[in-house]
């Protein structure tokens, strides 16, 4: 069948130039891809750190909120003017 792939003889030189240029083309791409995977995990990262400083903000506005609760609540059972300075 001429014009088939099968009949088309190709030089060793060109066997290696056409080898060596898919393994690079396919490097570069597997390069690529390391590349921007790399930026999503950092950029998950920096949210994972956020949310737990979030995390941490919201558990010590917890415990001062008990903290407040437990002055009022021994403000108004004891009495005491020197509380309310605290």
């Amino acid at each position: 069948m001429p014009g088939s792939w099968e009949s088309v003889e190709m030089s060793f030189k060109a066997k290696l130039y056409y080898g060596y240029t898919s393994i690079l083309a396919l490097l570069l791409i597997i390069a690529v891809l390391v590349t921007v995977n790399m930026k999503k995990i950092e950029q998950d990262a920096t949210w994972a750190d956020h949310t737990y400083e979030v995390i941490r903000t919201a558990e010590k506005c917890g415990a001062l909120l008990i903290d407040m609760e437990t002055v009022v609540r021994g403000f108004l059972t004891g009495n005491d003017e020197g509380i309310q300075h605290v």
